[in-house]
């Protein structure tokens, strides 16, 4: 079964660390992904060299630095709970009569 990993925000934490929505969602949409920083040629040939990781599973997620304030790293598991749930169904099939 496809697996999904839902996020749910806790408001009073996010005013605790001073961080909005809008914050949370930046971390998330650029320490989830992976980019090409170019090439290196050597004797061997050629090759891509990229950047970057994906979020692997419920722990990388909940230990995902979301910011620093005041000396302290805020994490993502400190301003909200991320729980792993079945993922949603693409498609339904219903029986012939």
């Amino acid at each position: 079964d496809p697996r999904a990993l839902v996020v749910e925000l806790d408001v009073a934490k996010l005013a605790t660390f001073d961080l909005s929505v809008d914050e949370i969602q930046h971390a998330l949409m650029t320490s989830n992904q992976v980019l090409q920083a170019g090439e290196r040629i050597d004797a061997q040939g050629s090759r891509t060299l990229t950047v970057g990781q994906f979020l692997m599973g419920r722990n990388d997620f909940e230990n995902l630095v979301i910011a620093q304030r005041s000396g302290k790293t805020a994490y993502l598991k400190d301003v909200a709970t991320v729980l792993d749930r079945a993922d949603l169904p693409t498609q339904y099939v219903w029986p012939s009569p």
